[in-house]
């Protein structure tokens, strides 16, 4: 594993996990999460993310172990500066709840979205999945919060990100993959 940058958006998914390989199933894609690397604290490489307990920070090295497999990308033309401003914003959501029925919500629309159908529903403000912590933290990087100007935080899936991520290089460099 080389080392993340700062600022960097990861996919992820837990191969020997039925909830992680179910979701990325339903969503027609090899991951199951998405999350920021927030950095260093104390010299352990940390993450912000959204799961069922809410926004947290932890250890990158918990994504890194054998069980799982990953795929990073970098915004292009963002400075440091604005990485750790975003990041400073994310750092509000600290324990914020991830709210059941948005679990729930995602679930069912995980479900439609495999048949095809997309349901259309603003997600609750206190349902911050790991898809809409990645858009929020998107959204405030100057370089790159233009491009997504038509997409809604409630509707963005891991999937969605990763399809945007994967389709234009001009806005993220991938660094690494491991599967």
């Amino acid at each position: 594993m080389s080392v993340i940058p700062t600022g960097t958006v990861c996919f992820s998914i837990n191969h020997t996990d039925w909830r992680s390989k179910a979701i990325a199933w339903f969503q027609g894609t090899q991951y199951s999460h998405v999350f920021v690397h927030a950095g260093t604290f104390l010299d352990e490489p940390m993450v912000i993310e959204s799961g069922t307990k809410g926004v947290a920070v932890r250890p990158w090295r918990h994504y890194t172990v054998k069980d799982y497999g990953y795929t990073v990308f970098y915004p292009n033309f963002t400075g440091q500066n604005e990485v750790e401003e975003a990041l400073k914003v994310l750092a509000h959501d600290l324990d914020r709840p991830y709210g059941y029925f948005g679990a729930a919500w995602l679930g069912l629309k995980l479900l439609f979205l495999r048949f095809g159908i997309r349901l259309s529903r603003k997600q609750k403000s206190r349902d911050l999945v790991c898809s809409g912590l990645v858009f929020k933290y998107l959204r405030m990087l100057p370089a790159v919060s233009p491009k997504f100007g038509h997409l809604i935080a409630g509707e963005v899936l891991p999937k969605d990100l990763f399809d945007i991520m994967h389709a234009r290089p001009d806005l993220f460099f991938h660094t690494e993959t491991r599967p």
